[in-house]
């Protein structure tokens, strides 16, 4: 983004800075407030841009092996979401995923992808827009709450599988996507907080009425855990681990492990937040065996 943009931010973060929420209360004001189960208020609104780059050379066979593919595959993500507090105990929203790929030489620079081409090496487009509804199940429970997020492809044959093969690679799944997410977070100290997210990701092919197939394609069940240090008020950092297992409508698929280092550093109370992560895959059967490098933008007002 340009340097103006930001300073926008910044003007404008002045007027929500001190601005009472419709219950006449000042607004919660750190990140150990604005943990990923909280709910927004009514009237308050975030919007959250997560990028995601994503590179491998190698990866893991079927026995869980290092294989070389002797080539790079590099996979750029950019997802953006807006959530709007309905009620204290129900927020809704939209998410836009951007997405770009290249495969190129081992050799090859990863940060080539945002050429953003669109050849037999590279391909760019919309992958997916969608509604989404986030909401807290116990209303004494406030650190336990659900999101559910469904996403329809925007983009014609994102696997290359059609009149795309043999021309561009392989971007994404051609499918409807349900992704349903339980949060849930819990302080172990005044500086340490442990937050746990279980999903399940349910694919359904969007050519099968067209193609006289099943509906259902596959389902995933990520499992993440992250362990949070809050430095201050306004900065924190934290280690994750994540399983993501990998099941077809017939049987079991595969999986990954990865693991990784975070901070996350709130800019302007109660308006800007950046993040920064990276991991690597460290175990897996039927999967890459790359890093990732993550780079995300909150705004809260």
């Amino acid at each position: 983004m340009k340097t103006p943009f930001y300073i926008l931010l910044l003007c404008l973060s002045f007027e929500a800075y001190g601005q009472k929420d419709s219950t006449g209360l000042l607004p919660r004001r750190n990140l150990q407030t604005y943990t990923p189960s909280a709910l927004l208020y009514s009237g308050q609104w975030e919007y959250k841009i997560f990028n995601n780059l994503y590179t491998q050379t190698t990866g893991f066979d079927a026995d869980g092996v290092v294989e070389n593919y002797g080539l790079r595959s590099t996979f750029f993500t950019s997802i953006h979401q807006f959530l709007y507090g309905f009620t204290p105990r129900v927020n809704v929203g939209v998410d836009l995923w951007f997405k770009s790929v290249r495969v190129d030489a081992e050799t090859s620079s990863p940060v080539s992808v945002f050429d953003f081409k669109n050849d037999v090496s590279n391909r760019t487009a919309l992958g997916y827009f969608g509604p989404k509804i986030k909401f807290l199940p116990f209303e004494r429970l406030a650190n336990v709450s659900f999101q559910s997020t469904f996403l329809v492809p925007l983009s014609p044959d994102l696997e290359a599988v059609g009149r795309f093969r043999n021309s561009r690679p392989y971007l994404s799944e051609n499918a409807f996507i349900s992704i349903n997410e339980l949060f849930l977070d819990e302080a172990l100290t005044e500086q340490f907080r442990i937050f746990l997210r279980v999903s399940g990701w349910f694919y359904f092919d969007r050519m099968a009425l067209q193609n006289n197939t099943a509906i259902f394609r596959k389902y995933d069940t990520p499992v993440s855990g992250f362990l949070t240090y809050f430095a201050s008020p306004s900065l924190s950092f934290y280690v994750q681990g994540e399983y993501w297992g990998k099941f077809s409508r017939v049987g079991y698929l595969g999986y990954f492990i990865q693991t990784g280092l975070g901070l996350k550093a709130q800019v302007v109370p109660n308006f800007l937040e950046l993040e920064a992560s990276y991991t690597r895959f460290v175990l897996g059967q039927n999967s890459g065996r790359g890093n990732t490098f993550n780079v995300g933008l909150r705004l809260i007002r």
